[in-house]
């Protein structure tokens, strides 16, 4: 047989050994015509040069030769670490068993008598060739399987279909998986398979074995091995029967791989799985997990069934949006992580939870998803609505302690002076001194309980044209101090506008609520922006901060009065600051800006030409 190398035919080589000139001469043409390449030698000794040389894959060689004949020269061939596959043909005129018998003896691979017909010989030569193509081919295809099952992760096998499973055939792997060399679990005597499997394994084993034996279908089992060192292992096997054609089971082949790492892996993850499962259902809080493609709540904890006033069960069946009810603006599912609040109405209940919620994006079985916790706040905001009346109480006894201290005093002059004139016989002049002097008192009281209650009392003064940006201009003058303390970075955008028709001292002390609330407001170096512009008929005065936003429970309250989050002062700032602006045909708002990044606080009053115009309503 001829091998290839990519398209090009290689061409196997003889190599002929005669003493006879003539024949050897007669030999080379001939297998060069037909197609091989030949070498050729007159001596057993030439024939073993010519062999290291040449590596021919044929020698065809006569026995009898001086010096060193055929049969010593196949006998050294056969020496040779690389001679022993050779096919050696000895050629001889001897045709008795005795020569034929010597040439089997020291390694022929075939013999053949003189005279012969060439087309003979060209038969035994191609014979003798297939052999050792065959026979190399084979030791290659052993060669590969010995490497690949040396190498193998596992152990492969073959062994008697009983449940002691005894083997005639274990791969190196055996050793690994068991601690046994293969040659102590093969064969007769040895120690049987099954008995390394553990006791209460075994029978399942067995059964799963005869079950896929029954069906001719390949089986799988699971099962714990006993090793030489007294270890335990977990093996995963796979293997078939091998079937005579009267359908006995003559053998079990298969593989078996070590899997105790992977099933130590699998028990961790699924402790690691319960001990989740018992945090989720044990958790005060509401927990949700969610697609944030639609919606869909794929698990739910113990605590948001009862939260939300539904089984778990129907929580898997339902959207977020069934149960959820934005306080304020509504939040994406998969907005950045962060707080906001949300009110909870559930089935066949009145009453309302507040409640505040949490979410992170996760990956959950593969795919992403959210998970939203929600946590019951409702009598913590109870609470502090409680403290916060309280605290709105006290500020009202501090104000009208406030007013009574400044009122005692004038009242006082004012009860001692009608005394003297009614009580006591005086002159014109003592009287009429008595009269001023109770009317000056009389004016004091007045003007210290405006002070006093300016804040919860809109001004009554005649409205006028007033220009928005000297009103600001006049504010962040008197703010001066108070904003070099807050390292304030104050921008101030100041179009021309149009006047607006309103009190003047009232603005002002509006653009002074406004910029002292948000200077408490602001961190240190914050910024502070001031902008006025007009549109339709309207002048806007925006003042915006740059920091933390207005919790969106807070504004819905923010102009009430008595409402404050600082910790100090009455409450009635913004809402005297409402109250005014309202007062003069315009609204104050507050918004907080995108992301939570600050607040901007808006008033807005009609343009004095826009309420002049008799075409406008």
């Amino acid at each position: 047989m001829r091998e290839t190398l990519g398209d090009t035919l290689l061409q196997e080589t003889i190599l002929v050994v005669d003493d006879d000139q003539g024949l050897m001469d007669l030999l080379r043409d001939f297998f060069v015509t037909e197609g091989y390449q030949v070498a050729v030698a007159t001596t057993g000794d030439e024939a073993l040069v010519s062999y290291q040389q040449v590596h021919p894959d044929l020698i065809l060689m006569d026995i009898h030769m001086p010096s060193m004949d055929g049969l010593a020269a196949c006998q050294a061939l056969r020496d040779l670490v690389d001679g022993e596959q050779i096919p050696i043909v000895l050629m001889t005129g001897f045709n008795d068993l005795h020569w034929m018998a010597r040439a089997f003896e020291v390694g022929a691979t075939d013999y053949i008598t003189k005279p012969f017909e060439l087309p003979l010989l060209l038969q035994r030569v191609r014979r003798s060739l297939r052999i050792w193509q065959a026979e190399r081919e084979l030791r290659e295809s052993q060669r590969l399987l010995s490497t690949l099952m040396s190498h193998l992760p596992g152990m492969a096998y073959r062994g008697k279909p009983t449940m002691q499973r005894t083997m005639t055939f274990l791969s190196q792997g055996a050793v690994n998986l068991t601690g046994y060399l293969p040659a102590e679990l093969v064969g007769p005597g040895a120690q049987p398979y099954g008995d390394l499997v553990h006791a209460e394994d075994r029978a399942a084993m067995w059964q799963s074995i005869q079950e896929a034996m029954a069906s001719r279908q390949p089986f799988q089992a699971t099962y714990r091995l006993r090793t030489a060192e007294g270890s335990e292992k977990c093996g995963w096997e796979q293997g078939q029967g091998v079937f005579a054609a009267t359908g006995e089971c003559l053998a079990l082949e298969g593989f078996v791989v070590d899997i105790t790492e992977r099933k130590q892996h699998e028990e961790a993850l699924q402790q690691s799985v319960e001990e989740y499962r018992q945090l989720f259902e044990a958790a005060h809080d509401a927990i949700l997990i969610i697609l944030p493609i639609n919606g869909r709540i794929i698990a739910a904890n113990s605590r948001a069934s009862a939260m939300y006033g539904v089984p778990q069960t129907r929580l898997l069946e339902m959207t977020l949006q069934d149960v959820s009810y934005p306080q304020g603006p509504g939040t994406r599912l998969d907005d950045a992580p962060g707080l906001h609040l949300e009110i909870i109405r559930r089935p066949g209940q009145d009453d309302e939870l507040l409640v505040e919620v949490s979410q992170v994006p996760i990956s959950y079985e593969g795919q992403p998803a959210i998970l939203r916790i929600s946590r019951d706040i409702t009598e913590r905001q109870q609470a502090l609505q409680r403290v916060a009346q309280a605290e709105r109480l006290a500020a009202v006894g501090r104000l009208a302690a406030t007013l009574a201290h400044e009122i005692n005093n004038p009242l006082q002059a004012i009860q001692s002076h009608l005394d003297l004139i009614l009580d006591f016989p005086i002159t014109p002049e003592e009287k009429e001194s008595s009269l001023l002097l109770i009317r000056r008192e009389i004016e004091r009281l007045g003007q210290g309980s405006r002070r006093i209650l300016n804040l919860a009392r809109p001004a009554t003064d005649p409205p006028q044209a007033v220009w928005l940006d000297i009103i600001v201009g006049q504010a962040l003058r008197l703010l001066r101090q108070q904003i070099e303390e807050a390292q304030a970075q104050v921008n101030v955008a100041l179009r021309p506008v149009s006047p607006v028709l309103a009190d003047p001292d009232a603005l002002t002390q509006v653009c002074l609520n406004l910029i002292l609330n948000t200077l408490e407001a602001l961190p240190p170096h914050g910024q502070l922006d001031l902008d006025l512009s007009s549109e339709d008929s309207y002048v806007y005065l925006r003042c915006t901060t740059h920091g933390q936003s207005i919790p969106l429970h807070h504004l819905p309250h923010l102009f009430k009065p008595f409402f404050s989050t600082k910790g100090k002062g009455t409450g009635l700032g913004l809402y005297i600051s409402h109250e005014l602006i309202t007062q003069y045909g315009g609204t104050l708002t507050a918004q907080n800006l995108p992301e939570g990044s600050g607040v901007t606080f808006t008033v807005c009053l009609p343009a004095l030409e826009a309420l002049q115009d008799p075409n406008n309503d």
